[in-house]
């Protein structure tokens, strides 16, 4: 019998709503998000993701591409704003056997977690995608706090009503963030070295959001664009690119003022 696992990449919620607030290496801010399907090949999984929103899925389901794991899918929905209904997940949340009942969840067999980055990790683990040795895992441990302090500042004023006022010094003072990736990187393939990491899933993300937000960030750091263009390169994670179930926008929830679907992607 095939071992089924579920994935569920889902953050909700707001004010008097049920608060899903990632803090730990995901930021603490609040998501209000309805769920979408997302497929890969391979082993069994299923994954249940965010209404079409990356956000903190999309490292997850760029791993599941990369390791060619064939995906089940799941959604669960939340009702339009301004009460966001959510009881389709909450009429589920304490049957599943999680002991931190939250979005997300992955659910292999006899492994039920909840928390992206716990995710993350074990899935790393499970394919190979930990580091190889001592100094790459270093490395590993390193950047995946590195991007996390990144990605704090990166959302936190997205989802700020002054998001345009923000945004300038915020664009003044990029670069200097991605001179140190830059420099960090330096002539390697991959930030822990040779090998992927699932922490190249991680920059390579918030690497393309930005690419979004700001189209030639990249242009004094040929080394990250050519990681981006290495990982997009990946021959599973291509194809998962090029499908209809990638989710490249919106990459915030509804109450953003950067990504958000109410909004044209640039």
């Amino acid at each position: 019998m095939k071992r089924h696992a579920v994935l569920v990449a889902l953050a909700v919620q707001h004010s008097d709503l049920e608060i899903a607030i990632f803090l730990n290496v995901e930021m603490s801010f609040v998501y209000k998000a309805r769920t979408e399907l997302m497929r890969c090949g391979g082993d069994v999984a299923s994954a249940v993701e965010r209404k079409k929103q990356s956000a903190l899925a999309q490292p997850i389901r760029l791993l599941l591409a990369h390791a060619d794991v064939k995906v089940e899918d799941k959604r669960y929905s939340c009702g339009p704003p301004p009460d966001f209904d959510r009881s389709a997940w909450l009429k589920e949340k304490h049957t599943l056997g999680l002991e931190f009942p939250n979005l997300p969840y992955y659910i292999d067999g006899d492994v039920k977690l909840t928390q992206s980055m716990a995710i993350l990790r074990y899935l790393a683990r499970k394919h190979g995608l930990d580091g190889k040795t001592e100094a790459e895992k270093q490395r590993v441990d390193v950047t995946e706090q590195q991007f996390a302090d990144f990605r704090m500042n990166w959302v936190r004023m997205c989802y700020n009503p002054d998001f345009d006022k923000l945004k300038v010094d915020y664009l003044k003072n990029l670069p200097d963030a991605l001179k140190s990736f830059s420099e960090y990187l330096g002539k390697h393939k991959f930030f822990a070295g040779d090998h992927v990491t699932y922490v190249d899933f991680i920059a390579y993300e918030m690497l393309a959001q930005h690419l979004l937000f700001a189209p030639d960030c990249l242009k004094d750091f040929p080394n990250l664009k050519a990681f981006v263009d290495r990982v997009e390169a990946l021959p599973h994670v291509a194809a998962y690119l090029k499908s209809d179930k990638c989710i490249s926008w919106p990459l915030n929830g509804d109450m953003a003022s950067f990504g958000s679907r109410l909004q044209k992607k640039p």
